[in-house]
């Protein structure tokens, strides 16, 4: 018999039988061979072992057809034997899979845990990744009155996951560091007008050391291991290899073009980094140097046109509003530019410690407008796994702007220059966007929570008029019985962030 045969034999059936025959009938004494009775009990045994073990004995054509039932498909007649038990254990695996969305948590864990593995994931690469998942039901947040109760509705808010970026480390100012980011894996091609030497580094290896020849395309490996969970890249090479600009190419994407800085930009090119605008929002920077260097921020739009500048001390902020007309194709690379002023240039170190922060607001396209693969991907998910009798919405966070101002006393020792990225850094660690660090949609910000994150800060002493508000956005202060304000409401799909040029805060030093 098989392994899967139970383990009952001739003599345990008939033993079994006999044992049971004094309860259920006291007045059969004669347990002998010989008996009628007994004769009738063995062969039934011998039935019984008969059936069981034909009961496994099926055939590969057999197993063939039932995994043809379990799949919906065809029997295919080239398993066999081992292939075809794997092949329906698998089967049966995905029979037990989770896969109709009924209620709230469905809708939320039919997302986590299926969706990377769908066919409109796989085509996004790591553009498929989503950091938060909000379900309401009984909303449709895209209507005119985004919270009237809706008894067929329900709306699930995604946050996509390549929303932020940050980059925390040191900066040669001899070799500018080209930043981007790919989602697929694939070749990276690398065009230059002179040769140099170039270094390619992933988010946590070193990819490539190679030197390219002039005007002689040289493509770089990306594989999985290369992009990591976010397939942010670092491209490093001379300052003087970038004065005639340079080309990149991943071939999944529009090619990201550096252009060298015309003449009347003054400036130490320290690096660039490319931002990737899928549809109108707001883009905000924030960079800090503890090395009170004076910085220059510039933001070109994808034809390389200046559209915005910004210039600071130590901590240079920026903010952008992109509208709709500038996104006619998706995936339209904009750049970043930072620059420190060529009068200090002898006086930079050569390697600065750099903090990048880079957020954008998307607005998110509704599905009935379509033009977002990301959200129409989901919506095509779940639209075959929600009831017949459900309205499904997908749609992203609204997006609120934080206001900050703060007077913050320094403790003895510590120099303005150097707690002051610190501080910023601090703040957007504390309101990053959603999913990140566990942040919830919907949290309200309470005064006490920005003073502990700010006065957690090594040197900070203590902090004095504070003041948040939303901005360009209704007012929805939380104040105490006797008025006195202490925090900030927000709406249940709603996320509030600090915006760039709204934060003020004021150091000072212990004489």
């Amino acid at each position: 018999m098989s392994e899967t045969t139970p383990n009952v034999r001739y003599a345990d059936l008939v033993d079994e039988a006999l044992t049971r025959i004094p309860a259920l009938a006291p007045e059969w004494t004669d347990h002998n061979p010989a008996d009628p009775g007994i004769a009738l009990l063995e062969l039934s045994a011998w039935l019984v072992e008969t059936v069981l073990y034909r009961s496994t004995r099926i055939t590969d054509q057999g197993r063939q057809a039932l995994l043809g039932l379990l799949a919906g498909a065809d029997p295919d007649t080239a398993l066999r034997g081992a292939d075809l038990e794997a092949a329906l254990r698998a089967a049966v695996r995905a029979l037990r899979t989770p896969y109709r969305a009924v209620t709230p948590d469905d809708y939320r864990d039919r997302i986590r845990e299926q969706w990377l593995a769908a066919p409109a994931a796989a085509a996004l690469g790591l553009d498929a990744r989503i950091t938060g998942v909000d379900v309401f039901a009984n909303r449709n947040l895209e209507a005119a009155d985004p919270y009237a109760h809706v008894e067929t509705d329900l709306t699930v808010v995604v946050t996509p996951g390549a929303l932020h970026w940050t980059f925390d480390g040191t900066l040669d100012t001899a070799r500018p560091t080209l930043f981007l980011r790919e989602v697929h894996q694939g070749d990276l091609t690398l065009t230059l007008p002179t040769a140099a030497d170039v270094r390619v580094s992933g988010p946590t290896i070193l990819i490539s050391e190679t030197t390219v020849e002039a005007d002689a395309p040289t493509a770089i490996a990306l594989d999985a291991t290369a992009l990591g969970a976010t397939g942010e890249l670092r491209i490093e090479l001379a300052a003087d290899a970038l004065t005639a600009g340079a080309n990149i190419d991943c071939g999944h994407s529009p090619t990201r073009r550096f252009t060298a800085p015309a003449e009347t930009e003054i400036g130490t090119l320290l690096g660039a980094r490319w931002v990737p605008i899928r549809r109108a929002g707001d883009l905000q920077v924030h960079v800090g140097t503890p090395t009170a260097t004076p910085l220059r921020l510039e933001l070109r739009a994808y034809n390389n046109q200046i559209v915005a500048q910004a210039t600071g001390e130590g901590i240079v902020s920026l903010h952008q509003t992109i509208a709709a007309s500038s996104v006619t194709d998706p995936y339209r690379h904009w750049q970043l530019r930072l620059f420190a002023p060529d009068a200090l240039e002898d006086d930079t170190p050569d390697v600065m410690p750099v903090r990048w922060d880079v957020l954008y607001h998307e607005e998110p396209a509704r599905y009935a407008d379509g033009g977002d693969a990301l959200l129409d991907g989901v919506w095509d998910f779940l639209d075959a796994r929600r009831l017949l009798t459900v309205r499904h919405h997908v749609t992203g966070p609204r997006w609120r702007y934080l206001a900050v101002r703060a007077t913050i006393y320094l403790a003895d020792g510590t120099d303005t220059d150097i707690a002051g990225p610190q501080v910023l850094a601090a703040l957007l660690d504390a309101y990053p966007i959603p999913g990140q660090k566990d942040r919830p949609l919907g949290q309200r910000i309470h005064h006490s929570d920005v003073i502990a994150a700010l006065e957690a800060v090594d040197g900070i002493d203590y902090i004095e008029d504070i003041t948040l508000e939303m901005v360009g956005a209704p007012e929805r202060t939380l104040v105490t019985d006797d008025g006195e304000l202490y925090g900030i409401d927000v709406m249940p799909d709603e996320v509030l962030v600090p915006l760039a040029g709204h934060i003020d805060l004021t150091l000072y030093e212990r004489s």
